[in-house]
């Protein structure tokens, strides 16, 4: 994978019923070859993905090298099972990455001066994955 020249899957794109899951391993990936770009592991949304499933940055990274995807997918779903981590648990989660927005002061500052900058008309872009998902040519819902 390589982030200097295409973007990580959205933060919508689900992985074992996890979103954002895929994104953080395109990261993982470019990362592993140095090719991680403008991006960020974790980020503070990867932190809310590593938090819930009990795991370190360097953990997950370490079971993504050298898999495939459905290696990976079976390896989170196993984990979440053994840690009783089942639908209820993964939507809430889902809904807390979705519709995290930027903290008051210097980070909706910046949050606002982006979306500005790249659609000043998308008002009603008010969450981190939507940001992402217009930054990237995504259409953000």
């Amino acid at each position: 994978m390589d982030l200097t020249q295409a973007f990580p899957r959205s933060p919508r794109d689900k992985m074992a019923g996890l979103v954002h899951l895929p994104r953080m391993i395109d990261k993982i990936r470019a990362s592993h070859t140095g090719r991680l770009g403008p991006y960020m592991y974790p980020c503070p949304m990867d932190r809310m993905v590593l938090e819930f499933l009990g795991l370190s940055a360097e953990d997950l990274a370490a079971r993504v090298r050298g898999a495939e995807d459905r290696r990976i997918e079976q390896d989170i779903e196993a984990r979440c099972l053994a840690r009783g981590l089942g639908g209820v648990e993964k939507s809430s989660l889902n809904h807390r990455i979705l519709s995290h927005g930027p903290e008051p002061g210097e980070k909706t500052d910046y949050f606002m001066a982006e979306r500005n900058r790249i659609d000043p008309s998308r008002t009603d872009i008010v969450t981190w994955a939507g940001l992402i998902d217009l930054e990237e040519g995504r259409a953000p819902l």
